[in-house]
């Protein structure tokens, strides 16, 4: 079976990047910054937050959820913009927060970040795109697993 791919070249250009950009952030063992996971999900800063190491990563749009398997350090892969998901992230000790399916995201929710310093990224990928290709990437699920893990044999 062939795949065939009809996307614009400039779309498959910036998915060519990110392999290549995935092959280096395997190379150096799972650590990845979070400008390097902007880039690599096509995302954007919503505040000039610090940049830091990250090395798992996990998603949810529920607050029950995060507070039960939530890691600290993670980067959160989520939908839910809202006050209650932020103080569950900062209760967690989460390292950043992204935020898919490019959902506007209201000016309390971006300075309450900044007041509990969690990096917000956003991207315009669903959930499910998203946790692809970081994981791809080389960061780890919630359980310390890399995608060799998961290899069939």
């Amino acid at each position: 079976m062939k795949l065939t791919i009809r996307k614009s070249d400039e779309v498959f250009n910036w998915f060519k990047n990110c392999d290549i950009i995935c092959l280096l952030k395997k190379s150096l063992g799972g650590y990845m910054l979070l400008s390097d996971i902007t880039e690599i999900i096509n995302g954007k800063k919503l505040w000039d937050f610090e940049d830091k190491d990250c090395t798992i990563c996990g998603a949810t749009d529920m607050v029950s959820e995060l507070l039960s398997v939530g890691k600290d350090g993670m980067v959160l892969v989520t939908g839910l913009a809202t006050l209650q998901m932020l103080k569950a992230a900062d209760i967690v000790g989460v390292g950043g927060i992204i935020i898919v399916r490019g959902k506007e995201i209201m000016p309390e929710f971006i300075n309450a970040a900044k007041s509990y310093r969690i990096p917000l990224i956003s991207t315009k990928f669903v959930m499910f795109t998203t946790c692809g290709l970081l994981f791809c990437a080389g960061l780890k699920d919630i359980n310390g697993n890399d995608v060799e893990v998961y290899k069939w044999t």
